[in-house]
């Protein structure tokens, strides 16, 4: 059995669905609609290892000054932001929100994270 399966997926006004999982590139491929139909960049093939652990990733999570999330996004790195890896977050003064960025293998995941932080720095 291969270590690897192809996730396709299609993007619509509908959201996100999945059409299938698939042992072999060919396969995931032969799911998708001919260039000429103007559809083919509504599919994704995404290769996952099966059984591999989750890995973390950045996501910037805003917090109200109360410690309720309100918004989870992936951390989207530009010339003036801080480096990812050393994580770091900061209490905006004019509303006492904090904006963080966590390192967590799902949104869920690093909003408790960040919650955690909040609590932290506010006890």
């Amino acid at each position: 059995m291969s270590e690897l399966a192809f996730v396709v997926t299609e993007r619509s006004l509908a959201g996100d669905t999945l059409v299938g999982v698939y042992t072999t590139l060919e396969k995931a491929r032969a799911q998708l609609p001919p260039y000429e139909s103007g559809r083919l960049f509504d599919f994704t093939i995404q290769a996952n290892v099966i059984d591999a652990a989750p890995q973390a990733v950045p996501w910037t999570v805003l917090l109200t000054c109360y410690g309720e999330a309100y918004e989870v996004t992936p951390y989207v790195q530009c010339s003036g932001c801080p480096d990812p890896e050393d994580g770091g977050y900061h209490i905006d003064d004019s509303d006492d929100s904090m904006h963080a960025v966590i390192w967590a293998p799902t949104p869920g995941e690093a909003t408790v994270l960040a919650k955690e932080l909040f609590s932290d720095e506010r006890g």
